[in-house]
């Protein structure tokens, strides 16, 4: 989510989502506790979605989509030769990627 963080005429903070158009906090006396609820949220979010994957993984041996479909969306937006392009630069083995 896009945020600004300002500087209230009151000399308080405030953080605007450029999302929702609209302020998600006013009157906030300093930013380093918001800064650290952040950080926290983001890390939570972080881990939640790593376990998340790691289970989805294990259960079904991939990502949601597999390379061909995730080439194919490229195709659709980019282009074919995007596509071609990306497809010819990839390595033939795991071992040349090390």
């Amino acid at each position: 989510m896009g945020r600004v963080i300002v500087k209230q005429p009151n000399g308080l903070w405030g953080v605007f989502s450029t999302v929702a158009d609209d302020f998600i906090y006013v009157d906030l006396p300093d930013l380093e506790s918001y800064i650290q609820e952040e950080r926290k949220d983001a890390a939570d979010a972080a881990e939640k979605n790593i376990r998340d994957l790691q289970e989805y993984v294990k259960i079904n041996g991939s990502h949601w989509m597999g390379f061909d479909e995730c080439l194919e969306t490229v195709k659709m937006v980019h282009g074919a030769k995007k596509a071609a392009k990306l497809r010819k630069s990839l390595s033939t083995t795991k071992e040349e990627t090390k």
